[in-house]
């Protein structure tokens, strides 16, 4: 919640904007009724925003913003600090508590959607330095994407890294090649892979989250969140081992070793190309016919001097197309 007196800054600023003004005069500007007038010009001067005048009738004068509000925020600030200190009090008293604790506190399982949805953007939000997931669907979050996209897209303005393997069927659901050049150019790390193990989401490697589908493929409302101990390590190695096989997903970058002289279109069915999509799957991707798309790689191919499509990849890479 907002402190109270930026919910009152329409009343300051209409004050700081003038010399000084009766509650009256006040009142005629901002509206509301004259007792709420009142009381915020009261509650404003007991933070010291505003002064009154001398004499019977009073007038009221905005201190000097600078010189008012830095108090003000360095007692947030402070406050902040002090809830900080105390929430990591009480981490250590909580790592404390569970030190030689059992197999079964090591796995903490979440069951429903609504639990899943919270667990899993808590977790996204606690991270500090890295987010290393595998994307798979079906999802069993609450279908709100993009709020969960816009939670990402915080953290990754914070600095906190992003790598993520979606398999083919994870990459269309997610939104296709529109949506993962911008996850990309917002600083995600994406690699697509034929195929992934599990459905999986670490944080700073010191939690894994991972939903659960029944082995006939029907949807479960359930996840398990592992804590530290040998499951979590073999998840991480597992991630890492996916990700040095997947293919990156990005076009060419503009600062590459030379000037990609593909428009955007051929852009896109290279990058597509190179991640092992099909013709008629970047068809439908780039909202084309598959005829067009098997055009546009003869002439990729024809450009690059190649005969195989195995040696377009290489030979674009060569000449820094992606």
């Amino acid at each position: 919640m907002r402190p109270g007196w930026l919910r009152r800054r329409k009343r300051s600023t209409a004050l700081v904007a003038t010399r000084s003004a009766s509650a009256t005069e006040l009142r005629d500007r901002v509206g509301g009724k004259p007792a709420q007038v009142t009381q915020a010009l009261d509650r404003l001067e007991a933070l010291g925003l505003v002064s009154r005048t001398p004499g019977r009738r009073h007038r009221y004068v905005a201190a000097p913003p600078d010189v008012a509000i830095e108090p003000l925020l360095l007692a947030q600030q402070l406050r902040l600090e002090q809830v900080r200190a105390q929430a990591a009090t009480m981490m250590d008293s909580y790592r404390s508590a569970r030190r030689g604790r059992g197999t079964a506190e090591l796995v903490e399982v979440v069951v429903g959607l609504a639990a899943i949805g919270q667990r899993f953007e808590q977790l996204q939000r606690a991270a500090r330095e890295q987010v290393c997931a595998f994307v798979t669907p079906p999802f069993l979050t609450d279908g709100d994407d993009e709020h969960y996209r816009q939670v990402e897209l915080g953290q990754l303005a914070r600095s906190v890294r992003y790598r993520t393997v979606y398999n083919h069927d994870g990459f269309a659901a997610q939104g296709g090649v529109e949506a993962m050049l911008a996850d990309v150019a917002a600083g995600e790390e994406v690699r697509i892979a034929d195929r992934l193990p599990i459905k999986l989401f670490l944080v700073d490697g010191a939690v894994a989250f991972v939903p659960m589908t029944g082995a006939d493929g029907d949807l479960q409302a359930s996840a398990v969140v592992v804590h530290p101990s040998g499951l979590l390590t073999g998840l991480a190695a597992l991630f890492e081992q996916v990700w040095e096989r997947a293919v990156p997903f990005a076009l060419a970058h503009p600062d590459g070793p030379a000037a990609s002289p593909l428009d955007p279109e051929e852009s896109r069915v290279l990058a597509m190309l190179r991640t092992g999509f099909t013709d008629a799957t970047i068809a439908r991707q780039l909202g084309t016919s598959t005829r067009t798309v098997q055009r546009r790689i003869r002439e990729l191919m024809t450009a690059a001097g190649v005969e195989t499509r195995f040696q377009l990849g290489c030979r674009a890479s060569e000449l820094g197309w992606i």
